[in-house]
């Protein structure tokens, strides 16, 4: 219950509780209780209750094998327990065995059992009769009630209610699982409580069986897995301290009250018995929460808000409706398909965005869309297509008249197989050097394709070169000229670069004339002023080399002989 709600209702309670504070203390005691409930209200440093309840049935007296006697362990651990932790604790104190009481006298609603009471009750009383479990959970709940009803009484709400149940036996009556279930959910003045039951078995008698029940029951069980013990075992003084000290820790700790549990100034600290999933009521996603203490109360959080819908297959915006208006759906989307096909409409199905067809296939028109949606375009002749020219630079060699013709043509095609016409512009005949040419194709349809590119004519064959001179001279001719000439189809220029002059003797060795042979060149012309004399050789290099840089050098010789008689006599 939230405290500003506490405020509200819990004046009812307190005018019931008015007749137990009279018969306690003093008139006057009311409008203190109602200023303490305010002040409790506001969070307080309250100990938790315990209430000890120690079986004193005879077989608490008997002597065990290592010469204990489980009365007197258990009276050592309890007044080392209480006298060590009274100032954390409000103990209580119940005994049981054939019958089951609270053995302290309470003046003035004393509701706190002191260490001296406790440890003189110890003292008083000895083991004997049956182990009457019922009948102490009986008394138990009675002492319980009567404390918190002190408690709301005095302004206080919510305080921690403990039962420390210690038996070293099997029940005469029975096991009171119900009872210390029923505690669980205890209600006092529109207050519930969660009293938890803590199950100690002394001594190697105790019925296993109903005291892992009694565990269960209580809330306090230390283990889940089926045959283990989840009560706490104790065989001695010093066993039963440390599972009570155990207790005591665990009972100290912070609960979700409103109240400062653990007596450290905090309230509430550490969101005490919260952290549980839970369900928060809500639709979709809102109904997921997660237990917070909150006010001195547990309320279940929605762990998320409503937000738009999204395609997950969720409630997001939690009206109890999943993914409706088809969220993030309405796009344009591909759906995989060929063709006109493959575009589609996203839409929210099962939590997902699947692409829905929006167009079917129909029959293949020439429209350059695939209408079929086969994977291919105005397929089957539907539509009449265009030529495609394929052009290629290529490199021409002049001819004769020093021009080239020929095709940049390069597998141009039609693809419906339609006979196809050629045209170059410039057409042929192509000059020395680079051309640009376009050429276009055509189908029967009238379709039209074309491509560039570039013809390049080379001269490639030399110059001839003709040295016009006669094989042999004789002395008498000199002094004569020969004019060298050069034949080439794009044009070329002719010049002598050297001469040399020569004989041989009679075993053919190669003796060198130059310095008896007058000769001169000046461009393509030789000029022989004075051959030497019989038997020499005259021989010239001449070279002819046309505008594209082709050359042609070529060797010429005559040789001087002995002129004939009609010429010496011509002479004459």
């Amino acid at each position: 219950m939230r405290l500003d709600m506490v405020r509200k209702t819990m004046m009812v309670s307190l005018v019931a509780a008015a007749t137990m504070i009279f018969a306690c203390g003093e008139s006057g005691q009311m409008e203190n209780s109602l200023a303490s409930q305010e002040q409790a209200l506001e969070g307080s440093c309250e100990k938790p209750d315990l209430l000890m309840v120690l079986d004193k049935s005879g077989s608490m007296a008997w002597t065990n094998p290592d010469g204990t006697v489980n009365w007197t362990e258990a009276k050592s651990a309890i007044t080392t327990i209480t006298n060590q932790y009274h100032t954390d604790v409000r103990f209580g104190f119940e005994l049981f065995s054939s019958t089951a009481f609270i053995p302290t006298v309470r003046g003035n609603c004393q509701i706190e059992t002191t260490p001296e009471i406790i440890q003189n009750t110890l003292n008083y009383y000895n083991p004997g009769g049956g182990t009457y479990m019922v009948r102490a959970m009986t008394t138990a709940r009675t002492e319980i009630i009567r404390a918190i009803q002190v408690d709301h009484a005095n302004g206080i709400f919510g305080r921690s209610q403990n039962i420390m149940f210690v038996t070293d036996g099997t029940p005469t009556d029975r096991c009171p699982t119900t009872e210390m279930a029923a505690l669980r959910s205890l209600t006092i003045d529109g207050w519930t409580y969660d009293v938890k039951s803590y199950i100690i078995g002394f001594g190697s008698g105790a019925n296993a069986t109903c005291l892992n029940n009694l565990a269960n029951a209580g809330g306090t069980e230390r283990c889940s897995v089926a045959g283990c013990t989840r009560y706490y075992v104790a065989s001695d003084s010093a066993n039963m301290t440390l599972a009570m000290d155990e207790i005591i820790n665990i009972a100290t700790q912070e609960i979700c009250n409103g109240l400062d549990d653990d007596c450290d100034g905090q309230i509430d600290e550490g969101n005490p018995g919260g952290g549980a999933d839970c369900a928060t009521g809500l639709l979709g996603e809102c109904a997921a929460g997660s237990l917070n203490c909150i006010d001195g109360a547990l309320e279940c959080t929605q762990l998320a808000q409503p937000v738009a819908e999204i395609c997950d297959g969720l409630d997001n915006d939690c009206n109890g409706i999943v993914d409706e208006g088809n969220p993030d759906g309405g796009n344009v989307c591909v759906t995989g398909l060929f063709g006109l096909c493959g575009t589609g409409i996203d839409a929210c199905s099962n939590g997902a965005l699947v692409c829905n067809q929006t167009v079917w296939p129909v029959i293949e028109i020439c429209d350059e869309y695939d209408n079929d949606c086969d994977g291919e375009i105005d397929e089957g002749g539907v539509c009449n297509q265009p030529p495609v020219a394929l052009c290629q630079d290529i490199t021409l060699s002049a001819d004769a008249q020093c021009v080239a013709c020929g095709s940049i043509n390069n597998a141009s095609y039609d693809p419906d197989d339609d006979p196809m016409t050629f045209g170059q512009s410039p057409a042929c005949d192509y000059a020395l050097g680079q051309t640009l040419v376009t050429m276009t194709v055509a189908d029967p349809e009238g379709e039209t394709d074309a491509c560039v590119a570039t013809i390049t004519v080379i001269d490639d064959t030399p110059p001839t070169v003709l040295c016009n001179a006669p094989a042999t001279i004789t002395p008498p001719d000199a002094p004569i000229s020969f004019a060298a000439s050069v034949e080439d189809n794009c044009g070329a220029a002719v010049e002598i670069i050297a001469f040399d002059c020569w004989t041989f003797t009679k075993k053919g060795k190669r003796i060198d004339k130059t310095e008896s042979c007058v000769v001169s060149f000046d461009g393509d012309t030789l000029t022989i002023d004075d051959s030497g004399g019989v038997g020499d050789n005259i021989g010239w290099t001449v070279v002819g080399t046309d505008a594209s840089g082709n050359r042609t050098e070529t060797a010429c010789q005559m040789e001087v002989i002995n002129p004939s008689l009609d010429l010496i006599k011509l002479k004459k």
